[in-house]
């Protein structure tokens, strides 16, 4: 059963969503053992918009 997306009479299942709009997140991966940022290297890959170049420059 989906908690979240269309209800089965298709209008959208807001009940658990909440708008987060300026909010800031944390994602938990980036957090060490201890919840601190991690201070390792991070690989961070961005995927284009539609119209926007592929290659970025440096």
């Amino acid at each position: 059963m989906m908690t979240l997306g269309f209800s089965t009479n298709g209008s959208y299942s807001s009940s658990k969503r909440h708008d987060r709009t300026g909010l800031l997140t944390t994602h938990p991966e980036i957090l060490d053992q201890n919840g601190d940022i991690t201070s390792e290297d991070l690989l961070v890959v961005k995927f284009p918009e539609i119209g926007e170049s592929e290659v970025a420059p440096a």
